[in-house]
């Protein structure tokens, strides 16, 4: 018989062994289970901002080795012990979710774990009330809550932050937030804003591009058209600013080709009337290289400045100093948005372009000019918004975007697409997009998602890093090739080599000369070896050689630039100044050239500042004589809108005098 302090005994010994081996299994249990991820989220980042997170791996024992990858460039990850990892630095990689890869091991085995991290634009996430996005040639700006920041390159102090020696790629404020700004617009290094219903300015003022009355360069704002003075919209390109006033449409800078509409080729630092007020304007569009205007007039349409191309979709190729009627008042435009060579207008709910295509920027699937109207959206498909770059064109359809035209910097789409003729999706309908801004080579969305931007970036246009940069010398052309004579431009260089000539890089409009606009990264030939050149000089978008005592060019030629004696594009060499004319010296400022021809010389093309040295303004797209022959010229160099020559053993210059560069 089994006493009860037996019974108990008993009972307690089942009842230890029973929870030893419980204990036994738990134990067993957790040192047998693989690494786990507690915390599978981190916090978001901020672009270009410090940043630090922590993540804590899990399991039965503490991971004896981890492996990181997958995070964007600037943020390291470290296993500090126990599990506990450690991210942290400071990134200007793409926005965007990134995926942490982790491999992680321990007693029990290896896992292969995952956490997410969302990377903002943004230092303080998306910001609200973007209602206005404007991009340049190497910058770009947004009205946000009634302010502007900006973003890019800031040499001309385009950004408007109050200095002018870095490029910024993060937003910088111009214009404080709560100020009345609605809209904005960029040039090629400035900038103007719409502020109360006046016009603030700010960047490069060389030409008169910030219509203060000067040519004085800004660092920050200042008023052009005084507060509560009706102004409703406004567009810049290059040089070049416009602005819907009272209905009517006034302009001010550069105005070598008519562009500023008041029927003169002479350019203005004030604002200069080119549409009456109370002419029912809507809306004006400025090209991006500002050699043409466009607005919508009561329904309809009147552009004015260059038309080489037949950009104004007149059925004609003939440039106006004055707005030209192109859709008849009534014909439901609603919006137009100047290309660098082609316009398209919403007319309908659907799209019509006209003008230079050959890179598929009129949308019609094809690559052939039109100097009338051509279809590339159907009208009744509700577009509401318009933008274009150099060569392209988007737009906003039931909250999605659709995009024609170059593709070479992923303007708006990540593939090896170089261009397409028809209208493609970017982001798919739904999508919330609501605003669009193009630069010359960058397209902006603001969308559900956030504002995004994509395209060229070398200058941190896009808001994000600066792109990759060669910071050593590279080889071009290799040592003993007969290179004679060199010259760089902003977007391609050229070179003589052995009585030829070979040129790289960009090739908008023909800049290469080798028949085509295809840019090359390796040289292309201009003109072939033996063919007597003996130098060459690149302009903003043209290029122009001496070869066997003669001139010939090739590229843009809106401003005559090319010497032809007509305005007609080519991207083949053409004669400037025939063989055996004795020209033994040439030198290419922004859009004008100047050659030294039997001891004087000659210029030709843009004139806006006298730059051709023949006592006038007035662009000549065929030479004109500066200095007389037999002057003894031996030497000759051209800047952006001035020249120099060594006459005689002196200097004499003419052109823009800005900063005091004639030297007088």
């Amino acid at each position: 018989m089994i006493s009860i302090d037996q019974g108990i005994r008993s009972r307690f010994v089942r009842w230890s062994a029973t929870l030893l081996l419980f204990a036994g299994v738990i134990h067993q249990l957790g040192h047998a289970q693989a690494p786990t991820l507690v915390t599978p989220q981190l916090v978001p980042a901020s672009y270009g901002q410090a940043y630090a997170d922590n993540l804590l791996i899990g399991g039965g024992s503490a991971p004896t080795a981890v492996a990181f990858s997958g995070l964007p460039a600037g943020l390291t990850a470290i296993h500090t012990g126990n599990g506990n990892v450690s991210v942290s630095g400071t990134t200007t990689a793409q926005p965007g979710t990134y995926t942490l890869a982790i491999t992680a091991t321990n007693g029990s085995g290896t896992s292969n774990l995952s956490a997410t991290l969302k990377l903002n634009r943004w230092a303080s996430g998306q910001p609200a009330g973007i209602t206005s996005i404007a991009g340049g040639n190497y910058h770009a700006c947004a009205v946000i809550s009634g302010g502007v920041q900006c973003w890019g390159v800031n040499r001309s102090g385009q950004l408007g932050n109050g200095g002018n020696l870095n490029a910024s790629t993060q937003p910088v404020n111009a214009i404080a937030a709560g100020s009345g700004a609605t809209a904005v617009a960029t040039g090629n290094d400035h900038t103007c804003a719409v502020v109360n219903g006046g016009v603030q300015c700010w960047g490069g003022g060389y030409v008169g591009q910030l219509g203060t009355g000067n040519f004085n360069t800004s660092l920050t704002p200042v008023q052009v058209i005084a507060a509560s003075s009706g102004v409703s919209g406004i567009s810049a390109g290059a040089n070049v600013t416009c602005v819907v006033i009272n209905s009517g449409v006034q302009c001010w800078g550069e105005n070598s080709v008519g562009q500023l509409g008041n029927n003169s080729t002479t350019l203005s630092n004030s604002p200069v009337q080119a549409i009456p007020a109370s002419s029912g304007v809507t809306s004006v569009s400025v090209s991006p290289f500002g050699s043409f205007v466009c607005a919508v007039v009561s329904g309809g349409t009147r552009c004015w400045g260059n038309n080489v191309s037949g950009q104004f979709g007149n059925n004609s190729t003939t440039s106006s100093l004055i707005p030209l009627q192109v859709f008849n008042p009534a014909s439901g435009v609603s919006a137009i948005s100047a290309g660098g060579n082609h316009s398209c207008v919403v007319v309908n709910g659907g799209v019509q372009c006209a003008g230079a295509n050959y890179n598929g920027q009129l949308g019609n699937n094809s690559f052939v000019y039109a100097s009338g109207p051509v279809t590339a959206i159907a009208a009744g498909s509700s577009v509401t918004a318009i933008t274009s770059g150099a060569d392209f064109t988007c737009v906003v359809l039931s909250g999605g975007t659709r995009c024609w035209g170059t593709n070479k910097y992923n303007q708006y789409l990540d593939t090896s697409t170089w261009q397409s003729s028809v209208p493609v999706q970017v982001l798919a309908a739904g999508s919330g997009a609501s605003v669009i801004g193009a630069g010359i080579d960058f397209f902006c969305t603001l969308a559900t998602s956030g504002l995004q931007c994509r395209g060229r970036n070398d200058a941190g246009q896009l808001g994000l890093a600066l792109s990759a940069q060669i910071n050593s010398p590279t080889l071009a052309i290799p040592a003993a090739s007969g290179l004679t004579s060199i010259s760089v431009g902003e977007y391609h260089a050229c070179g003589v080599l052995n009585g030829g000539v070979q040129c790289w890089g960009s090739n908008y409009e023909g800049w290469l000369g080798n028949n085509t606009t295809t840019s090359s990264a390796t040289p292309v030939t201009a003109i072939a070896t033996g063919g007597g050149a003996t130098q060459v000089s690149v302009g903003f978008r043209h290029t122009c050689a001496a070869v066997n005592g003669g001139v010939r060019c090739w590229g843009a030629n809106d401003s005559g630039q090319l010497g032809t004696g007509n305005n007609v594009y080519s991207n083949v060499p053409v004669t400037a100044i025939p063989a055996g004319s004795g020209v033994t010296a040439i030198a290419s400022g922004r859009d004008h050239t100047c050659a030294i021809r039997s001891g004087g010389v000659q210029c030709w093309g843009a004139n806006s500042f006298g730059q051709l040295g023949n006592n006038t303004t007035i662009t000549a797209n065929a030479s004109v004589q500066a200095i007389a022959a037999g002057s003894n010229v031996t030497a000759l160099s051209a800047g952006t809108e001035h020249t120099c020559a060594v006459v005689n053993g002196g200097v004499k210059c003419w052109g823009f005098n800005g900063d005091g560069r004639l030297g007088d």
